[in-house]
């Protein structure tokens, strides 16, 4: 039985040692616990080369579309709700369209007899969440042309004395036979530059109504001057266990620390990106853009002026 018990342990080890290591080991091709299939979706084809249109409810609360420019007939839209705050924020689902036509705005035509449900939204501080915006009650599939999309009123506060009503929020858009439709999948981290940040907020984005897996190994790329791309190294010897997590509905919440995987970053541009492998035929990208102002040390030791 002792032998039989060392034996097992043993295994245990060797599957381990097998599931994770280092960078070098967990990137290779012939990796048992990441076997890729061709072909592979690179990340230029799942980021939109524009920035969608965005609401500021205050200086804490931003309403984003995931991109900005969608084929004709698409009926959803992902909307990505960001509160950097510390009040949580309350809102409904109840939304209209118009479109702009003779230099005006004018309401897109509708079906009869429909109505929204009267239910309220809370957006938790310090989170980011998505919201399905869906033109089922539009009479005809949105053609090509300048859109635009209101919702209701929102409001921050838990209770009456504390209650600060903000106006409907608007977002527009462009329906365009050329567009690409939404990425199935997309990393989001935040609308406004991270400052002092010691780690990278993600929320990652699962628009396909299914639950998937990722393989948590961030990508992380640098915008360089001539508005290429380069890929920033880890720190070190860093270890990843290849096994893929799993990559709800809707997404999930995650954060990389900065010091830890890549040491001092410099302010600028990055792209931040990770491998989807939950049952695809070929092996996906989500990824996002974000600034990146002072990481890690006060300004006056970084960047003398």
């Amino acid at each position: 039985m002792k032998n039989l018990v060392t034996a097992l342990l043993a295994a245990l080890l060797c599957l381990s040692l097998i599931a994770c290591g280092t960078t070098e080991s967990v990137n290779t091709a012939d990796s048992a616990e990441i076997s890729y299939t061709a072909p592979i979706v690179s990340i230029e084809e799942t980021i939109p080369d524009e920035t969608a249109s965005s609401w500021s409810v205050n200086n804490s609360i931003t309403f984003s579309l995931l991109q900005n420019t969608y084929p004709v007939g698409t009926q959803k839209f992902t909307m990505v709700l960001e509160n950097r705050g510390d009040s949580v924020l309350t809102y409904g689902e109840a939304i209209s369209f118009e479109k702009y036509t003779g230099g005006q705005w004018k309401p897109v035509k509708t079906i009869d007899n429909y109505g929204f449900n009267s239910v309220a939204y809370l957006l938790q501080p310090h989170s980011v969440r998505t919201f399905t915006i869906d033109a089922w009650f539009v009479e005809k599939p949105l053609d090509a042309g300048l859109y635009r999309v209101t919702g209701s009123e929102v409001w921050t506060g838990e209770t009456e004395n504390q209650r600060a009503t903000y106006p409907a929020w608007q977002l527009e858009f462009r329906i365009s036979d050329s567009a690409q439709p939404e990425p199935d999948f997309s990393v989001y981290v935040s609308s406004v530059p991270l400052q002092m940040a010691e780690t990278i907020p993600v929320h990652i984005i699962n628009t396909t109504g299914k639950d998937s897996s990722i393989l948590l190994i961030p990508h992380l790329d640098r915008q360089t001057a001539d508005g290429q791309w380069e890929e920033v190294p880890y720190n070190g010897q860093i270890g990843f266990c290849g096994m893929s997590d799993p990559l709800p509905a809707g997404g999930k919440d995650w954060s990389e620390p900065i010091q830890t995987l890549w040491g001092d970053l410099a302010p600028g541009g990055y792209r931040l990106s990770y491998d989807i492998t939950g049952g695809e035929t070929r092996t996906r990208t989500a990824g996002g853009e974000f600034l990146l102002n002072l990481c890690g040390l006060p300004k006056a030791e970084n960047f003398p002026s």
